[in-house]
């Protein structure tokens, strides 16, 4: 029986070709910046992607995040995990002239800090029926300025005292909730 070789009419002592030894396989200079460039690009998205994150986990890195934001004229997104805040006490104080006075801490349970939250007050009748509501965002909290990159810091705690009209409301309970709008 002819063997495969001779059966496709090649003679039995030639064997296959594979062709010369390869040359030196080593990439080439060109291949090597660009995949530097590559790498360099991604790490660049990935800061731009997380510079809020960035910033508030690394305080130091804010003066440079911040030239970087007035050159490229975008903003810093500070991290906003409502879901690692927790309102620890409320108090609401019925002052004169139907002045209301709430006093609210909230703490940052995150492992980063955290953009200031705003709080949603809810004024309810004797029967727990809301008869208002208003929202009281960070630059209403005296004495707490939360411009820039002023963040809760992580595992810390923000209390807010606001001053609200009350006029006329007659309300005889409250509700306050912790939220980013």
């Amino acid at each position: 029986m002819p063997s495969p070789s001779n059966a496709a009419g090649e003679p039995p002592e030639k064997a296959f070709d594979f062709g010369s030894e390869p040359a030196d396989q080593r990439p080439s200079s060109g291949w090597k910046i660009g995949v530097a460039l590559m790498a360099l690009v991604v790490a660049l998205q990935g800061a731009y992607w997380l510079r809020g994150i960035i910033a508030a986990t690394f305080p130091a890195t804010q003066s440079a995040i911040l030239r970087v934001r007035r050159a490229l004229g975008c903003t810093v997104p500070l991290p906003r995990q409502s879901d690692q805040l927790a309102l620890e006490s409320s108090d609401l104080q019925f002052e004169q002239f139907d002045r209301l006075s709430l006093t609210a801490t909230v703490r940052n349970r995150a492992m980063i800090g955290q953009a200031y939250p705003s709080l949603l007050l809810t004024l309810t009748d004797e029967r727990n029926r809301p008869i208002a509501r208003r929202a009281i965002h960070p630059q209403e909290y005296p004495g707490v300025q939360p411009t820039g990159m002023a963040v809760i810091a992580a595992g810390s705690t923000l209390t807010a005292q606001v001053q609200i009209d009350g006029r006329l409301l007659g309300a005889a309970g409250y509700e306050v909730l912790v939220f980013y709008p």
